[in-house]
């Protein structure tokens, strides 16, 4: 589905106690289940029209489609063994929570909510500036160039 631009939607999450805050988000892009993907067109164009910024509305909800082939997001993708499983937990894990107490001028704040949106933004990060990720974070490089099957930092 494509709006013409940002969209509004309500979110509703629990908190401790059974406390449920309700809240309306506007957002440029949504990732849902069963190959579902929300787009605004406006960012759609923005991403394409900068393929250096770091930022693709695209990418990002395609990462999160990929995250979610086997149930929910969680920032962990299929891996074909246990040894690319365990690889993929120790370096993604080790780089999400170094981002909790060491921002990152590449990832940015979005990154460290969660290992979702880590995964996505480091996704972004990795077809649109390459070389400053392989440079800032060589093994998260690393394991979305096995991941991907590709190598844009030599594009």
């Amino acid at each position: 589905l494509v709006y013409p631009s940002a969209f509004v939607v309500d979110a509703a999450q629990a908190a401790a106690g059974g406390v449920v805050h309700e809240r309306r988000q506007v957002l440029a892009g949504q990732s849902w289940a069963q190959g579902r993907v929300i787009l605004a067109w406006d960012e759609v164009r923005a991403g394409a029209a900068d393929a250096t910024d770091g930022r693709n509305v695209v990418v990002h909800e395609f990462a999160h489609q990929i995250d979610q082939d086997k149930g929910r997001a969680d920032g962990r993708p299929w891996r074909a063994s246990r040894a690319q499983r365990r690889q993929w937990d120790a370096v993604m894990g080790a780089a999400f929570a170094q981002l909790q107490w060491q921002p990152s001028a590449l990832l940015g704040d979005y990154a460290a909510s969660d290992p979702a949106e880590f995964f996505a933004v480091a996704t972004e990060r990795f077809f649109e500036q390459p070389l400053a990720l392989q440079a800032q974070a060589p093994a998260v490089y690393n394991e979305l160039a096995g991941l991907y099957r590709v190598h844009p930092g030599v594009w």
